[in-house]
């Protein structure tokens, strides 16, 4: 499972793209190789619990299973239904996260804060009341899934339960998302899918 300390180090090594999943920066390829091993978080508290994410869109379970077409810019490019197991006491927030993870590229496809740890998880292409919506690496705010035709890419869908609200404001940079993610989680949790462009 790719894990929040992975994003954490690649945001330290570059800065989010700004032409979408298309970016293919050398810093950019070595933010995708960091971003598929384990590594550590970079809180000093004790290790986030794990999240169990799930996705009706995606078939399969293997991480490099294809999520349905209508949820990529083949499609209506709308985000998918994603949902998540029970949150730990003390959750003040869910945030979450479609990241790019190609072998050289690495970006953000939506970015989603201030969800309350009341919900469960999200419906397709639905922003749920009282949560702001972050820019992606093209440098607009909602979810776009789009790779470069005939490549296969990698994604993951990260769910985080934080216990402190992160206070974003509609437009943020998901770049501040990682950090505090990495900071102060409770649990967290990734769904990775594929998705090949023809």
């Amino acid at each position: 499972m790719l894990a929040v300390g992975a994003l954490a180090a690649a945001v330290a090594l570059a800065g989010c793209g700004k032409s979408g999943s298309k970016s293919t920066s050398s810093s950019q390829t070595q933010m995708a190789s960091t971003s598929t091993t384990q590594t550590t978080s970079t809180s000093t508290s004790a290790p986030a619990a794990r999240l169990t994410v799930s996705s009706p869109a995606i078939h399969g379970s293997a991480p490099s299973s294809p999520i349905q077409a209508q949820y990529t810019c083949d499609g209506a490019d709308r985000s998918p239904a994603v949902t998540w197991g029970a949150l730990p006491a003390g959750t003040a927030e869910v945030a979450l996260l479609v990241v790019h993870i190609g072998n050289k590229s690495f970006a953000f496809d939506w970015a989603l804060a201030g969800v309350k740890p009341e919900l469960h998880g999200l419906p397709a292409g639905s922003v749920p009341a009282g949560a702001v919506v972050g820019r992606n690496s093209a440098g607009r705010s909602g979810y776009s899934v789009c790779p470069p035709m005939g490549t296969t890419v990698r994604y993951g869908i990260f769910v985080f339960a934080l216990a402190h609200k992160t206070q974003l404001a509609a437009g943020f940079d998901p770049r501040t998302l990682v950090k505090q993610a990495a900071q102060a989680p409770t649990a967290q949790g990734t769904r990775e899918f594929s998705y090949r462009r023809r």
